[in-house]
């Protein structure tokens, strides 16, 4: 038995693999400065990953560099606004998550001239949302084909996103692997489609037996 749940772990991750196609297309025109560790295995910067993920929940979503005097920052510098009812992110399951915050927060942070100051905390971010994802993202979001760099599932220790922190992350998890919830994959050869992963993790006991 412990030899064929071995069998069948392995089975499942090689299908997870092979159905983990491109991601989807996304709108975005930022050029990112700083923070290339930020990118996920594709070499998508945290601003295409996040307009991919903003996109599955209807119309497309595009994210515009930050220009002197945008968006609505934490402090003197420019910044994205947090999802609102009519506003130019709406306040809907793609956006409604942590993984939406952490890769709205890396964005900002890789282009030139925006600072720490320039992303709203968790808090302000989730204000105007009546359902919050704090793994993951929303079941009722279809992330098939996302490839989510590692440090954008982490948990947020603080009130806002922390660049350090997310660096260490991902230095030690690396730019590809992705789950749904709070529990991250290490880096592998590929990455693992968001959906299919939970299949894996539900065997994963029958394997540790063997």
């Amino acid at each position: 038995m412990f030899s064929f749940a071995r069998t069948s772990v392995a089975v499942i991750a090689a299908v997870a693999l092979s159905l983990t196609g491109s991601a989807s297309a996304q709108t975005s025109d930022v050029n990112c400065v700083y923070a290339s560790w930020a990118s996920n295995g594709d070499s998508q910067n945290p601003c295409q990953v996040w307009a991919t993920l903003g996109s599955k929940c209807g119309a497309t979503f595009t994210v515009p560099a930050l220009t002197a005097g945008s968006g609505a920052g934490n402090g003197t510098s420019p910044g994205y606004p947090a999802p609102s009812s009519g506003g130019s992110i709406p306040a809907n399951d793609c956006q409604c998550n942590l993984v939406a915050y952490s890769l709205m927060a890396a964005c900002s942070w890789c282009q030139d001239g925006i600072y720490s100051d320039s992303w709203p905390t968790v808090a302000q971010w989730k204000a105007g949302c009546s359902n919050f994802a704090t793994t993951g993202v929303s079941t009722t979001v279809n992330a098939t084909g996302i490839n989510v760099p590692p440090f954008a599932i982490q948990a947020i220790d603080g009130p806002w996103w922390d660049p350090t922190n997310a660096q260490n992350a991902q230095a030690t998890l690396g730019s590809s692997g992705t789950v749904t919830g709070a529990t991250p994959g290490r880096n592998g050869a590929g990455k693992a489609s968001m959906g299919v992963v939970a299949s894996i993790i539900a065997i994963a006991p029958l394997y540790l037996l063997s």
